[in-house]
């Protein structure tokens, strides 16, 4: 029955999407990422972040957590042009 299944191959950055699911976004250059929570404070308008890495053993561990302005966040991303 194994000889039956069929594995399809996925991107290394694919199965960390998967792992981590919503919210994350890996660091390019590093073992970090950002890993967003679903907590918004829609009166403020303030999103929580936790800045994550893997320990030495590859469990997830929290550097620290930020509290930003949406809105800020929105405006400096929007500053940002590729070239």
């Amino acid at each position: 029955m194994e000889n039956k299944i069929t594995k399809f191959p996925i991107s290394f950055k694919q199965k960390q999407y998967n792992k981590y699911g919503t919210g994350y976004i890996p660091c390019e250059i590093s073992d970090r990422w950002l890993q967003f929570s679903d907590t918004f404070d829609e009166n403020l308008g303030l999103v929580f972040v936790d800045v994550m890495t893997n320990t030495e053993n590859g469990s997830p561990r929290k550097l620290c957590s930020l509290c930003l302005n949406i809105n800020d966040l929105k405006n400096e991303l929007s500053k940002i042009k590729p070239e």
